[in-house]
């Protein structure tokens, strides 16, 4: 960009002005105080350009004195010249080149000195701090042009935010990333710094370690129980108060002990709890502990307990399937007996007593099928040709099959004895056929006369028994 009026103006003054010859009066000869352009004023038009420095600084020094106005800004970028100088001088070839960091704080010095505000920003809302992490000329310490600006310079999240975004795009430029990544974490301690104080921070950890000792004072299990969620959330307040107090180079181990120590006998208590699980597990007891040793990341007690969930996994599975193989009454009553006030009480009493309802089912048509029997074989007596013993039965020992099998055989047994009532008939039916045998050859008798006549007798004995 070609050099403005104002430019050539501070070029001649350079061409015949130096050292001891830069006076009050050679400058106020050689410029118009107001002098300004688009681009700023008689400042910016210094700063822009290389000419030697002890010279340039003299100069400032004295048109700052006269009062040119520190706080002038450029009506194209918004730039007072602090902020331009941040991104260097362009030489005579048209060559950019950094400030020497130096320069820049006493440039900054000067300036307030002569009323600079320190929170002024430019054109893209970007004040001298945010500034100094935007150029990508700039070769100096931005923690130290903050130091600069002194008290008065507002520190907010804003800085973090506009540090974070250039950080973003410095990957492109390694010299300005590798600036930028050496004042990381400085800039991220100045804004957590801004943003607290140091009493606010003494007196929280105060507090909270009071509630963490009235929490924990004779720990047991069940009031671990009740308050571990506070217990946690205080520690995990006390480590963020830590963090914060460490900003201000604090370094004190009292919260770090405090914590270890309460950690410490946590840990005991649930150890013996698990201990006491592993002897008695239950669902409720395993479903307690562990929310509790999730929230303070105990891993190797996690671990315990999931071995003890496991075994107590397949111990359950185990009833389980012990009580879907119960084959009789009696092995259900010891079974329902053994589980009584256990956890799995009423799932398995459930299976078992299916179980026995149906086996109960198989012994009533035992009994039924026995007592057919018994009446049938009472009957027939008479046509059988020996004596009926009554069987003694164990049902509450005899499985569903075993139940089953025996009604079919009773139930056999009963039909046999028709075989033997049959048998019976048919040797009486030939005696008589036999004896009347002549009486149906010569025709006396037909076969209708011996139906009608059986038929005569049997309707008798019927009004007989009436």
């Amino acid at each position: 960009m070609a050099k403005t009026e104002l430019n050539k103006a501070v070029d001649n003054f350079f061409k015949k002005y130096s050292g001891n010859s830069i006076t009050k009066d050679a400058v106020k000869k050689s410029f118009n105080l107001k002098d300004k352009n688009e681009y700023g004023n008689l400042l910016h038009a210094i700063v822009n350009y290389y000419y030697p420095i002890e010279a340039k600084k003299t100069t400032i020094k004295i048109l700052l004195d006269l009062g040119v106005n520190p706080n002038h800004q450029s009506v194209v970028t918004g730039m007072t010249f602090i902020h331009l100088a941040l991104y260097g001088y362009t030489d005579d070839k048209g060559n950019d080149h950094p400030y020497e960091e130096n320069f820049i704080l006493e440039m900054i010095s000067l300036a307030k000195a002569h009323g600079f505000n320190v929170n002024i920003k430019d054109g893209d809302n970007e004040n001298i701090a945010v500034t100094a992490i935007a150029s990508e000329v700039y070769r100096g310490s931005i923690i130290n042009i903050i130091s600069a600006l002194g008290s008065e310079f507002k520190i907010d999240d804003s800085l973090k935010s506009a540090f974070d975004e250039y950080f973003k795009e410095s990957i492109k430029v390694p010299g300005w990333n590798k600036r930028l990544l050496r004042e990381k974490e400085a800039i991220d301690k100045l804004v957590k710094k801004s943003n607290i104080r140091i009493e606010d921070v003494e007196k929280e950890i105060l507090s909270s370690k009071a509630t963490l000792t009235n929490l924990t004072n004779n720990l047991t299990f069940a009031t671990l129980t009740n308050n571990y969620k506070k217990i946690s959330s205080t520690i995990k307040r006390l480590t963020d108060l830590e963090e914060k107090r460490n900003v201000f180079e604090v370094k004190e181990e009292d919260i770090k002990l405090k914590i270890d120590s309460i950690i410490k006998t946590i840990t005991t208590i649930l150890t013996q709890e698990l201990e006491e699980i592993k002897i008695n597990p239950s669902s409720k007891r395993i479903e307690t502990i562990k929310p509790i040793l999730i929230e303070f990341l105990l891993n190797s007690l996690l671990n315990m307990l999931q071995e003890i969930e496991e075994a107590y996994g397949d111990y359950q599975e185990s009833l389980r399937l012990l009580a879907k193989s119960i084959k009789t009454i009696n092995e259900g009553k010891i079974f329902l007996e053994s589980i009584k006030g256990t956890e799995l009480e009423e799932e398995l009493s459930n299976i078992v007593n299916e179980i026995m309802e149906s086996i109960n089912k198989a012994i009533v048509d035992l009994k039924d099928a026995l007592i057919s029997d018994k009446e049938t074989f009472k009957s027939l007596s008479s046509f059988i040709d020996y004596e009926y013993e009554e069987e003694i039965i164990d049902y509450d020992n005899l499985t569903k099959q075993e139940l089953i099998n025996k009604t079919r055989s009773t139930k056999k047994k009963t039909a046999s004895y028709c075989s033997y009532v049959w048998s019976y008939l048919d040797d009486k039916f030939i005696d008589i056929i036999n004896n009347i045998s002549p009486l149906i050859n010569a025709g006396i008798i037909t076969e209708k006369d011996i139906e009608k006549y059986l038929h005569k007798c049997l309707s008798n004995k019927k009004q007989r028994t009436k």
